[in-house]
C-alpha cells in the first residue's frame, strides 16, 4: 500500500497487509503543518486525536495460483511404407502457462529436444520435483528430453522359388511360383505363368512397417515405390508346354493277306495201261 500526498499532512503505513494479519493495512495521517485542522474525513478514515487519523482496509491478496507444466508429447517417429517420419515434439496445454519448443529432435543433435514453459500473470510454479522440469527463474522453466528414433531397418527381397512345368507318366504338371519368406516383407504372386502371357510370372513385394528397401542392385527386383518392388521371370516353355501324344499303331498285315489268296497249281495226271 502506498499513501497519497496532502498539504499539511504526513502519511505513514503503520501496518502492511500480510497473511498473518489477515491482509489488513493501516495508514496513519498526522497534521504536521501549522494552521491545519481536521475537516470532514473521507469514508474509512477515523480521527483518533486532533492531529492524528487512521485508515484501515482489508486487501484482497490476489495470491498466485500454482501451476505445474506437463511433459510434451512426441508425434511421428514411425517408419511406414518404407519412409521414416522424424519425431516432432508437441507441447501440452496447461492453464496459466505458455510453452515454446526451442529445439526439435534430429540426428544432428542426437535426437534431443528442449521445451520452455513460462507462467502467466496470476500464476507461480508449483512443485516441479519429479516432473522433469527445471525452474530457471520465477517465471521460466525448461524440459530436456531425448527420443529413441524408430528408424527404418533395411531389408532385401529374395527371388521366388520356381518350378518348371513337367510331363511325367502321361500327365502334365503346371509350373509353380512360390515366394520365399523374408523378414519385414510381404509377397504376392500377381501373375502366374501361362501360355497366354508367354509363361511369364510377376511377384510383388511390399515392406512391412518398420522396414525400408536396402540395395536391390543385382537382385532382379525393381523398386516401384518406397514400399513396393516387383520381380519378373519366365518358366521353361518347352518342358511346360509339350503334351504327350501316343503314337498310332498300324495293324499287322500278313504276307498271305497282302498278296491275296494262294492258288494251288494243278498237275496233269497220265493214264497207265494195266497189265493182266
Amino acid at each position: 500500500m502506498v499513501p497519497g500526498t496532502t498539504a499539511g499532512l504526513t502519511y505513514t503505513v503503520t501496518q502492511q497487509p500480510t497473511e498473518a494479519n489477515g491482509w489488513t493495512a493501516i495508514v496513519t495521517a498526522t497534521i504536521t503543518g501549522s494552521g491545519y485542522q481536521w475537516g470532514t474525513l473521507p469514508t474509512g478514515w477515523e480521527e483518533t486525536s486532533s492531529t492524528v487519523a487512521t485508515y484501515t482496509e482489508v486487501i484482497e491478496p490476489n495470491l498466485c495460483e500454482e501451476a505445474v507444466p506437463v511433459p510434451p508429447a512426441i508425434e511421428g517417429n514411425v517408419c511406414t511404407g518404407g519412409v521414416f517420419t522424424p519425431p516432432t515434439v508437441v507441447p501440452g496445454t496447461t492453464t496459466g502457462m505458455t510453452y515454446e519448443v526451442t529445439q526439435q529432435p534430429t540426428a544432428g543433435n542426437n535426437w534431443t529436444y528442449i521445451v520452455f514453459a513460462t507462467v502467466e500473470n496470476g500464476y507461480e510454479w508449483g512443485n516441479l520435483s519429479g516432473t522433469g522440469w527445471v525452474e530457471l527463474t520465477a517465471a521460466k522453466a525448461f524440459f530436456i528430453g531425448t527420443v529413441a528414433p524408430n528408424l527404418c531397418r533395411e531389408t532385401v527381397p529374395v527371388a521366388p522359388s520356381v518350378t518348371d512345368g513337367v510331363c511325367t507318366g502321361g500327365e502334365w504338371t503346371a509350373p509353380t511360383v512360390d515366394p520365399v519368406t523374408t523378414t519385414g516383407i510381404n509377397y504376392v504372386v500377381t501373375q502366374l505363368p501361362n501360355a497366354g502371357n508367354g509363361w511369364t510370372y510377376i511377384v510383388t513385394a511390399t515392406v512391412q512397417n518398420g522396414y525400408a528397401w536396402g540395395d536391390l542392385t543385382g537382385t532382379g527386383w525393381v523398386e516401384v515405390s518406397s514400399a513396393t518392388a516387383t520381380y519378373t521371370g519366365t518358366v521353361d516353355r518347352i518342358s511346360a508346354s509339350r503334351p504327350f501324344r501316343p503314337l498310332r499303331k498300324r495293324p499287322m498285315v500278313s504276307a498271305k493277306a497282302a498278296n491275296g489268296p494262294r492258288r494251288r497249281s494243278r498237275r496233269s495226271a497220265a493214264l497207265v495201261t494195266p497189265q493182266w
